[in-house]
């Protein structure tokens, strides 16, 4: 009992005291929820707190929720600097308490709002919070023994409005923090197993910006070591559930590596299915990403930062493990930007720059990404992108493989603004590592179709390919693909494959290709269907320089064939058709064992172009087919056959026909023939030979039959050749040459005439010892001889040269491999044949040079004459040149007694000096017609380090007889620009000076005149008259010499003449006072002239902007300027011009206007007016309103029109000209060698087009005034004198007639001219051509002409129409007999095409008296003397010139006639006569010894030549008939007052009459008696004929009185209109009587200057009717009133 008690009482105080404690423990606890009790708590903690850290601490409230929670509010703490260590609105902490007793904190909860925080860590490596944790510090306490760790536990963090801060001064790290709310739920968070689950984290705000300052090295460490702590943690388990981040913003700046980011974040949803760092994997259900944007830039650092990161703690490497499996199933990622700048990187200029990034609208929807185990996969469903480089992908579809053994792009879509990729691409490979080793297991299987790849796209990401073809011509092209392609590369199929898109460039092709990627090896199995492209698309496709610039390639081409076999065997079929023309390849080639080569192969080429292939214009279209088939390439084993002939080539415009090449070559021995069967050019040639030995054998034939230069446009003129050419050459070897080469039975025609040419031989012989070469022939001789070998010779000039004078001393020279020594001489010796080839060539004597080389020594030496040449108007009298070496230098000396032409004369000139250590040095000496040093000037020219300089010598320099001075260190230094120093000539206070600003390239140049004379330079070239004149002052400053001149300048020259007329004076001011900007001022006055250029110059542009102000320019000072073709000018220039715009584009704004404006132009002694007109100059070009000029009579020539030009260099034509009866020509032969006379002409010309085509129409008539004078060219008769050679011709040589030549002006040199001009010549204007102006032979022409003459695009020239002649004449001279054709009328040359293929049908008469007894003596045999004697009397005949057939070359026949109406002679004898003639014609050669028997002696031929029965011209004769004209002539001036009012005429003829048939005197007298009546209106004439001397014939009256009567009456009292009434008596001899003739005549009288003017009515008619018009328009006026 007593037990139990006391086990009760035990009970009870073990209650109590339970109780108690429990009591007070809730006691405890309740009064800590009493507010008072809980501030009272407050404040002495905050008491506590403040006398332990000696700091400033608040708090605004506690809050202790036993047994788990604590709430803290409103709380602060300050440091010790007394800033904000730690303060916030609420900290609430749930906590099990009770656990913590059991070594375990679970915390439940934690609530963070409105918090703030700043840690700092001085240099001192001190904490702004430091002193708390020794504040609460205790002593240090023995060790323990370890207990079991603490576990634990977090399960929810919520925080609100958190903002922290951090600076750090040891790592240099300042952070801030503000996180405006973050909750997570955390279901499992176990330390010891590090494993955790956390369900859900929500980030919404977050602004973190960190900086960090210079500390590599122990970022670089703790970045290890943090990497290398986390891969030691294998056994970390964290799982993880739905991850939200919003409102994002974090930024971030290293000082140290300068590197700066940002990235904002608006939205982003992870869902995690598995994190499991043990294996490496990662799962992503949902990855969803809204409008992210980031930036980094790395800013530019120091070079020490590399060294820095390379000198950080070495860290050994972590061992490779297993590869990390990333996989997203589904992703969605919207409105992403991002960009990426290093400053370290210069920025590219084109192209996506993967240093400067700038990502936008980067979204992207798809599924099933996954990365592992080398294996990369994904469906993409949409993407798109853009980069500020222009990449913009608008969508691309895929799913895509990348794996082990395969890969794959299937069901692809990728579209850009020009690319569009669709379908497929596949590959199969062993392994990866297997492609390396082996690329022919490379299995592909691709479809593309209906795609296009933008070039645009490939630049942006290869942005290097932008400099090369095709990008760079073609940078937005877009190629089309459609293409099909299976299999392995060692066996690969193409089906189909097709391009197009690129230009004009299409690809349609198909085949099967075995064997790759041994290309060597390979079997191509290609058809190609069609290759279509264009030149400009090839030359964009392969590499600038693949294609040489020679070649031109066809606008248009395409192919098709096949190809078949490896590159050293294959056949092909290729058919290429082009712009060009068209060609089509057959061939195989077999190389596969070598020097037995076997090829076969057929080629035809129509029509092809291959002159503009090979850019070469001379070169046209070519038509040829060939067959090649042989064995081998080694000509020494190669057996082969060669047949081709071509159709027809084109080359200088020319086109040849049917040459024909046939050869075959037999294991080195080869024979080939070519002939050529052309109207133009027709040759054979054989050609055998031998490759077998160690130098090729040729010989070869060549017969020329005929080559027509001029037709086959290889010479200006006619000229036609042909010859024979041998060549025998037993070694073919520049090295080793031997052989002949002989051109002979060479002959010549040109419009001089036909000569043969003697052979010309070059013969070749080379030994061992020596090795010679000589020409020759009739116009120059030649030889080389000594050791020497062609191919290497000029090596070693150049090298022997570059001793003495070496323009590139750095560059290395290649020495001569053998000894070059030669000696030669040539001879050009004056041949008539030289004077033919060259006409220019007037004079010559002959011309020889000798001289020799030595490479051992670098010797030469050159000595030549040349003691008379005249070329054209240019003389060369006894020049001698002389090089030789001397000293260790080149000596060289030049001199010409005279040079001269007619503006040039230097009667001494010489020019001489030495070579040598790279310098020139030089003296030229020019002297006068009295031996009088004139010019003087020497000096020296250097190469120095690439520039060469030029020095002059003071001494003894003249210029113009007068000395100058020169400053001794003047230089001019060209190469890099133009330098010049103290370049300094002065004399007498005249001086010109040059000097450079600078010594930099290109610096300005300062030129400086004072009082210098013009001519002292200009007399040099001058002979009789000064070319200019004048005095220079001023200065100039020359700038960019070497790219766009310009200059400032103040110059002023006073009188500047030029030739014999003077400007005035010139002043030109120029400045440069605003930069690239030239004010320029230029005036010209004086001598009547006033002239005004003000404005400026923009050198930037080029551009302008002048004022150009002609106040008064008077027109004889710019007559010196039209090289002489004008005299006698007056009257002046006037206008205003604003110039503006630049080189290229330039506007001329004004007026020109001539004013009393006179000249007379030279050659045609032409005196011309111009009628105070003016030109109009506007934004278009140049307006002729209605220019005029006119000539002395007052005609005028109107120019009316347009010349349009955007440029001043290109124009485009709207031009009339106008004329009436315009006098274009008025000179005397005086005036002009060629042509003279006068020439009236009506124009109405019209000219259009431009100046690539100018087109020109309208009318052109040569009026009845004028009277032309042509000189046709005369022959130089110095080159035939000086000839003396008896040339012997074979005369039945057919070439003589195959090598005539004729002239021809088919074509004009002037192409691009469209011209139709119809024109007229007056039947009354005289033309007359001097045929021969020594002997006087002419022709003069009347005649009509309509004519219609016309110029094509391409040069040719046509004429149709036909010029009739009226009548005209021919005078012929031989010795000094002359004779004088006259032209038939109805002559005419008919035009119908080219000029030079007209039809000629004219006649041209010559009338004699000449008795027919020699020309029909064969036919009076057996008659009586006294009917033979009427064959001696003289009748008149008419000798006919017939021309017929073409222009030039017509068939000129000769036909002799008898004068109609023949009344002295019997019938008998006219009908002998005309028989014999008749028989004449029969026999042409017969004809023609009887016409120029007429022509020479007056009289026919009879068979024996020397003797005539036609009597011979007595001086007997001579003297009656000169007397019979005396008496006449004197018997009429004594008649003429005898009778008033009476009119006698006597006229007394004496002649020899044979009608008789004896030779008698006869004697005739002819009186006409004329009296006037009725007020002088009608006349009467008596005339009778009386027979004074000789026989009276059969029924004649010998003496008629009054037998002639006549009677005329003016019906009009101007005698007007007349009537005639005649009465003719006469006797005929062949009808043995007198006939009488009676008749009536109405005549008509004008006066008229054009023909015109006879069906018009005279002024005073007009008068008349003007005047009864007026009347009656009077009397009908009163009538109505």
């Amino acid at each position: 009992m007593e037990y139990k008690k006391h086990i009760k009482k035990t009970a009870k105080v073990l209650l109590w005291v339970v109780g108690t404690i429990l009591g007070l423990f809730l006691l405890v606890v309740l009064l800590i929820q009493v507010p008072a009790i809980q501030n009272k708590i407050k404040d002495e903690a905050v008491a506590y707190l403040e006398e332990k850290l000696k700091t400033k601490v608040a708090i605004g409230r506690i809050e202790i929720g036993l047994p788990k929670k604590v709430i803290l509010e409103n709380f602060y703490f300050e440091d010790q600097q007394k800033d904000t260590l730690l303060a916030g609105e609420k900290l609430a902490v749930d906590i099990s308490l009770f656990k913590l007793l059991g070594n375990e904190v679970q915390i439940n909860s934690v609530d963070l709002k409105g918090i703030t925080a700043n840690v700092k860590r001085d240099k001192d490596s001190v904490f702004n919070f430091d002193y708390i944790i020794k504040a609460f510090a205790s002593e240090e306490k023995k060790e323990e023994e370890p207990s079991e760790p603490m576990k634990i536990s977090v399960k929810e963090i919520n925080l609100d409005r958190i903002r922290a801060t951090f600076d750090d001064k040891i790592t240099k790290n300042d952070l801030s923090a503000y996180i405006a709310h973050f909750d997570t739920e955390i279901d499992a968070f176990d330390l010891d197993r590090l494993s955790f689950d956390i369900p859900k984290i929500n980030l919404d705000g977050l602004d973190l910006k960190l900086k960090q300052g210079r500390l590599v090295e122990e970022a670089v460490v703790t970045t290890r070591e943090v990497a290398d702590s986390l891969a030691q943690q294998p056994n970390l388990k964290l799982k993880l559930g739905t991850i939200d981040l919003s409102r994002i913003k974090i930024g971030y700046d290293n000082q140290d590596t300068a590197l700066r980011t940002g990235l904002q974040l608006q939205k982003m949803r992870i869902r995690v299915n598995q994190f499991d760092i043990a294996k490496q994997t990662i799962e992503l259900e949902n990855l969803d990403i809204n409008q992210l944007k980031g930036a980094l830039v790395v800013g530019k650092y120091e070079r020490e930062l590399a060294k820095s990161v390379a000198n950080a703690k070495e860290q050994p490497e972590a061992t490779p493990g297993m590869p990390w499996q990333v996989k997203v199933n589904q992703a969605d990622l919207k409105a992403i930007s991002f960009r990426y700048d290093d400053q370290n990187a210069a920025p590219t200029p084109k192209g996506i720059d993967y240093k400067h990034l700038d990502l936008k609208n980067f979204n992207l929807v798809g599924e099933k990404f996954v990365m592992a185990n080398e294996v990369i996969s994904g469906d993409i469903y949409a993407f798109t992108v853009q980069e500020k480089s222009g990449l913009d992908v608008q969508s691309l579809k895929t799913e895509f493989y990348y794996g082990k053994k395969n890969a794959h792009l299937k069901k692809l879509y990728l579209k850009t603004p020009q690319t569009l990729l669709k379908d497929q691409i596949a590959v199969a490979y062993p392994s990866v590592e297997s492609l390396s080793k082996d690329i022919g297991q490379l299995a592909i299987d691709a479809n593309i179709e209906g795609s296009r790849i933008g070039f645009k796209d490939i630049l942006i990401l290869v942005p290097t390919l932008a400099d090369t073809d095709p990008f760079k011509r073609n940078p937005n092209g877009v190629m089309h693909i459609d293409s099909r392609v299976t299999g392995k590369v060692n066996n690969i199929e193409i089906p189909k494959l097709e391009l197009s898109g690129i230009g004009n460039t299409t690809l349609d092709a198909s085949g099967r290709i075995t064997g790759l990627p041994d290309a060597k090896n390979a079997y191509f199995d290609l058809t190609v269907h069609n290759i279509s492209s264009t030149a400009r698309d090839i030359e964009q496709f392969v590499p600038k320089g693949t294609i040489p610039s020679s070649i031109r390639l066809p606008g248009q081409l395409s192919l098709d064939g096949n190809f078949a076999g490896r590159l050293d065997d294959f056949m092909t079929n290729l058919n290429l058709k082009t712009s060009f023309g068209n060609a089509k390849v057959k061939a195989t080639f077999d190389q596969t064992r070598k020097n037995a080569e076997r090829y076969k192969a057929d080629v035809d080429v129509q029509n092809f172009h291959v002159g503009r292939l090979l850019n070469n214009d001379t070169i046209g279209r070519v038509t040829l087919k060939a067959r090649v088939d042989g064995t081998g390439l080694d000509p020494k084993t190669a057996t082969a056959t060669v047949k081709g002939r071509v159709y027809k080539a084109e080359y200088n415009q020319y086109t040849f026909h049917d040459l024909v090449l046939d050869g075959n070559i037999e294991r080195g021995a080869f024979v080939a023939q070519a002939t050529m069967d052309d109207p133009n050019l027709t040759f054979d040639m054989n050609t055998t030979g031998d490759f077998g030995d160690k130098y090729p054998a040729v010989k070869l034939k060549l017969n020329l039959d005929i080559a027509d230069l001029e037709k086959l446009n290889l010479h200006a003129g006619p000229m036609k050749i042909r010859g024979t050419v041998d060549a025998d050459l037993s070694t073919v070897d520049l090295d080793y040459l031997n052989g002949e080469v002989s051109l002979h039975h060479i002959m010549f025609a040109n419009t001089n005439g036909e000569f043969a040419l003697d052979s010309i031989n070059v013969l070749a012989t080379t030994t061992a010892e020596q090795s010679a070469l000589s020409l020759r022939s009739q116009f120059a001789d030649a030889d080389v001889v000594g050791k020497f070998q062609l191919s290497k010779v000029g090596q070693a000039l150049s090298h022997s040269v570059a001793k003495y004078y070496d323009t590139s001393p750095k560059v290395a020279k290649a020495k001569p491999t053998a000894e070059q020594q030669f000696d030669f001489n040539l001879k050009v010796k004056a041949s008539p044949l030289l004077f033919r080839m060259v006409p220019d060539i007037k004079a010559l004597d002959s011309i020889a040079i000798a001289g020799g080389y030595n490479s051992v020594g670098d010797t030469l030496h050159v000595a030549g004459l040349v003691p008379k040449l005249t070329y054209g108007e240019n003389n060369l009298s006894n020049a001698v040149v002389q090089v030789d070496t001397r000293d260790g230098a080149l000596v060289y000396s030049v001199t010409v007694d005279d040079i001269s032409n007619p503006s040039i004369q230097l009667p001494y000139t010489n020019v001489s000096g030495q070579v040598k250590d790279n310098t020139v040095a030089y003296t030229i000496q020019l002297k006068d017609l009295k031996n009088e040093e004139r010019y003087l000037i020497a000096g020296i020219l250097q190469s120095v380090d690439g520039q060469t300089i030029i020095e002059l010598i003071p001494d003894n320099f003249k210029l113009n007889y007068e000395p100058w001075t020169i400053d001794p260190a003047n230089q001019i230094r060209l190469g890099n620009g133009i330098y010049a120093n103290q370049f300094e000539l002065s004399k007498d206070g005249s001086s010109i000076k040059i000097q450079s600003q600078s010594e930099a390239p290109d610096a300005p140049l300062a030129v400086d005149l004072k009082d210098f004379k013009i001519e002292t330079l200009t007399s040099i070239i001058q002979q009789d008259s000064l070319l200019m004149g004048g005095r220079i002052n001023g200065n100039a400053l020359l700038k960019n010499l070497q790219k766009t001149p310009t200059f400032t300048a103040n110059l002023n020259i006073d009188e500047f003449r030029f030739k014999t007329d003077t400007i005035g004076n010139i002043k030109i001011d120029v400045n440069n006072e605003i930069a690239n900007t030239y004010d320029a001022k230029v005036e010209i006055t004086g001598n009547g002239n006033q002239v005004n250029l003000n404005g400026k110059y923009f050198a930037a542009n080029q551009g302008f902007d002048l004022d150009l102000d002609v106040q008064h320019l008077e027109i004889k000072s710019i007559q010196g300027f039209t090289a002489g073709n004008l005299k006698n000018s007056s009257g002046h220039l006037t206008g205003n011009f604003k110039i503006t715009g630049n080189i290229d584009d330039p506007n001329v704004i004004g007026q020109l206007k001539f004013n009393d404006g006179a000249f007379t132009v030279v050659p045609i002694n032409s005196n011309f007016k111009l009628l105070n007109d003016k030109i109009v100059f506007d934004d278009r070009g140049i307006w002729f309103e209605k220019f005029s000029l006119s000539d002395e009579n007052d005609n005028q020539l109107f120019l009316i029109g347009r010349v349009d030009t955007p440029n001043y260099r290109d124009y485009a034509f709207n031009l009339n000209v106008k004329a009436d009866n315009f006098r274009a020509m008025n000179s005397k032969e005086k005036d002009n060698d060629l042509y003279y006379g006068e020439l009236y002409l009506d124009t109405d010309l019209r000219l259009r087009g431009d100046m690539n085509k100018p087109v020109i129409g309208g009318n052109l008539k040569v009026n009845e005034d004028t009277k032309l004078t042509v000189v046709l060219p005369q022959s130089d008769p110095s080159v035939a004198d000086r000839e003396g050679i008896v040339e012997f011709i074979d005369q039945d040589n057919p070439f003589l007639e195959n090598i005539k030549v004729n002239d021809t002006i088919a074509k004009t040199k002037f192409k691009g001219i469209d011209a139709s001009v119809n024109i007229e010549i007056d039947k009354s204007a005289e033309l007359n051509l001097i045929i021969d102006k020594g002997n006087g032979d002419y022709l003069n022409l009347k005649g009509e002409a309509r004519l219609t003459g016309g110029i094509d695009p391409s040069g040719k020239t046509t004429l149709t129409g036909r010029y009739e002649f009226s009548e005209g004449a021919y005078q012929m001279t031989f010795n000094l007999i002359k004779r004088k054709f006259d032209i038939k009328p109805g002559s005419y040359i008919l035009w119908t095409g080219e000029p030079t293929q007209a039809d000629v049908n004219i006649t041209a008469i010559y009338k004699s008296n000449t008795a027919p007894i020699d020309l029909v003596d064969d036919q009076l045999a057996g008659v009586s003397d006294d009917v033979r004697n009427q064959y001696k009397q003289r009748i008149p005949f008419e000798t006919n010139l017939i021309m017929k057939g073409e222009l030039l070359k017509p068939e000129i026949t000769f036909d002799i006639e008898l004068e109609e109406g023949n009344n002295s002679v019997s019938t008998l004898v006219i009908n002998t006569t005309e028989t014999k003639l008749a028989q004449l014609r029969q026999n042409p050669s017969e004809l023609n010894k009887q016409v120029f028997a007429v022509l020479l002696l007056n009289r026919f031929i009879g068979e024996n030549p020397f003797s005539s029965e036609a009597g011979a011209v007595t001086g007997e004769s001579m003297a009656r008939q000169s007397a019979s004209k005396i008496l006449s002539q004197q018997l009429n001036n004594l008649a003429s007052d005898l009778i008033a009012g009476v009119e006698l005429n006597f006229d007394l003829e004496s002649t020899d009459d044979y009608t008789s048939g004896q030779r008698q005197n006869r004697t005739d007298l002819n009186v006409d008696l004329s009296r006037k009546f009725l007020d002088d209106r009608l006349k009467v004439t008596v005339g009778s004929n009386f027979g004074l001397e000789g026989q009276e014939q059969a029924n004649e009256q010998m003496t008629n009185i009054a037998g002639d009567v006549s009677a005329d009456y003016q019906l009009t009292k101007d005698g007007r209109y007349r009537v005639r009434m005649y009465r003719k008596n006469e006797y005929q001899v062949a009808l043995q009587g007198q006939v009488v003739e009676t008749g009536v005549g109405f005549i008509i009288t004008m006066d008229y200057n054009k023909f015109r003017e006879l069906f018009q009515k005279s002024d005073r008619e007009r008068e008349i009717e003007k005047d009864l018009a007026a009347k009656k328009a009077k009397k009908q006026a009163a009538k109505k009133k």
